[in-house]
């Protein structure tokens, strides 16, 4: 029994209590806090702080695109310019400095998503509609069920004329005429569909790839109205 007394003892003398946790906890925070600005002044003489630019504006353009609606041009300009005259004002705080140059970076990612957004001026299908396309073959390859996925420039449309159809879609057709090949011509009558969001939030976005040049709208065409030209 005494022994078992003496064990429990010398077990409590490393037992830690709550207050001297939070202790610890507060001393390793206000060390975190006192070597970040030595870590970052290190850093910047080194000239090593510029590594950070590319990051920050890569982070700019996630959040232009992930917003919910898209940030107008002339919001992205003026809080660019107001930022760059409080940087330009805090040239005696050197901390102050780092920080609005890196909130300077983040909004240029966000002004180069919108150039990028502006240049591409990407031409989308508002609703399914089905219509006469004549177009040149990019590429074609058959499917798992015998098809035919035909990747298409589009040269015009007809019955009815689209006034913003795409440049370039992918047709899935149950057969082809005898002896087309790549760079042929092509006519069909195609149920032209575009690409759908996300199902739920978080999935993949097939719409947003349209946008910016990685995916084509998708068409059905249906069977015995293809003619090779």
């Amino acid at each position: 029994m005494v022994a078992a007394d003496a064990a429990a003892i010398d077990d409590n003398r490393f037992a830690i209590t709550v207050p001297e946790r939070e202790g610890f906890a507060r001393s390793q925070i206000s060390s975190i806090r006192r070597a970040v600005p030595t870590v970052l002044n290190s850093e910047m003489e080194r000239g090593k702080l510029f590594l950070l630019v590319p990051v920050f504006t890569g982070t700019g353009a996630i959040f232009y695109f992930a917003a919910a609606t898209e940030p107008r041009l002339s919001a992205i300009l003026c809080g660019l310019t107001a930022v760059a005259g409080l940087h330009a004002l805090a040239h005696a705080r050197a901390m102050a400095r780092l920080l609005l140059l890196l909130c300077i970076a983040i909004i240029a990612g966000m002004l180069c998503a919108k150039l990028e957004t502006i240049r591409s001026s990407t031409r989308m299908l508002g609703s399914e509609i089905t219509t006469r396309i004549t177009g040149r073959i990019v590429a074609m390859a058959k499917d798992a069920k015998g098809g035919w996925r035909v990747t298409m420039d589009v040269i015009s449309t007809t019955r009815p004329a689209l006034r913003y159809g795409p440049d370039r879609v992918v047709v899935s057709a149950r057969a082809l005429p005898r002896n087309v090949k790549i760079g042929d011509g092509l006519s069909a009558l195609v149920h032209l569909r575009p690409q759908s969001g996300p199902v739920r939030p978080g999935n993949y976005d097939f719409a947003f790839t349209i946008t910016i040049g990685v995916l084509e709208p998708t068409a059905s065409c249906w069977e015995g109205r293809t003619s090779s030209r």
